[in-house]
């Protein structure tokens, strides 16, 4: 059972320099500091050098926090299973604690021996700037236990088709824009959740959000979010829809806003 506090006496007793936490487990981190004044004072005790975060991409408004409240010390990986053959690691990109201030919306850059590109419905690689999959090159990579036709459509030409829409910027950083099957398509316009959880996480009252597709009858499917308010917080949905209406553009804006008082993860926090 995940327990900042107890993560924060582990870090002082016995000296940890170095540790990984998924995304969510950073963001309870934040709270539980923000909520008790002396958990900063245990954390700056903490020799704590690094601190890694994987398995789902982080809101950059908590990305901001983190650098802020914490310190420079935070560092991103991106990868998937299906890289374990390629070597010793499953992670194609990293943005180091150096960039992590500089560029906190973006996964960085490829690692040494990996190769990465992103590519449209077709195949081939589209400008610097748009968006398309993200596919990995995979000299060893692993296949589907026993389920040779999802391989198939998975590794194509030696490239894995990770499933990940994202761009690159004219310095080879990689932006993770969202799951491909997790494209909202409303009105025949394609929405990607993360955006509007990213403008959700600006808000001071949220603590956690999540946002997917429901259905329409006139738009076919629409943006709903399920909003996790801080402690305390009576913002209501109107006002959330508002917030978000000032900052993207509007057929993004949640149609539904839904409130929650925790969202589910799984054992490892996504």
């Amino acid at each position: 059972h995940w327990d900042p506090a107890q993560f924060l006496r582990l870090c002082v007793d016995e000296r940890i320099t170095h540790t990984i936490l998924a995304p969510t487990l950073i963001i309870d981190l934040l709270r539980h500091v923000d909520e008790h004044p002396a958990a900063l004072d245990q954390w700056q005790a903490a020799p704590v050098q690094a601190v890694w975060y994987a398995a789902s991409p982080i809101p950059v408004a908590v990305a901001r926090q983190v650098e802020t409240t914490l310190g420079p010390v935070f560092n991103q990986m991106y990868g998937l299973t299906e890289l374990l053959g390629n070597s010793n690691s499953m992670t194609c990109t990293q943005l180091t604690s150096t960039w992590h201030g500089r560029k906190p919306e973006t996964a960085g850059r490829v690692q040494l021996n990996n190769a990465v590109r992103v590519v449209n419905e077709n195949g081939a690689d589209v400008s610097t700037g748009d968006i398309g999959e993200i596919a990995v090159r995979a000299h060893n990579a692993a296949g589907y236990w026993k389920n040779p036709d999802e391989t198939a459509k998975t590794i194509v030409d030696g490239w894995v088709h990770t499933g990940d829409m994202g761009h690159l910027d004219d310095d080879g950083f990689l932006t993770i824009v969202d799951r491909k099957k997790d494209m909202i398509i409303s009105g025949g316009l394609n929405i990607y959740p993360v955006e509007i959880e990213n403008v959700l996480h600006e808000h001071p009252a949220v603590q956690q959000c999540a946002v997917i597709g429901v259905s329409d009858p006139r738009w076919v499917e629409t943006p709903c979010a399920v909003v996790v308010r801080k402690d305390g917080a009576t913002v209501q949905a109107d006002e959330l829809v508002e917030f978000v209406r000032e900052r993207i553009a509007h057929f993004k804006v949640p149609k539904h806003v839904v409130f929650a008082d925790e969202l589910p993860v799984s054992a490892t926090g996504k």
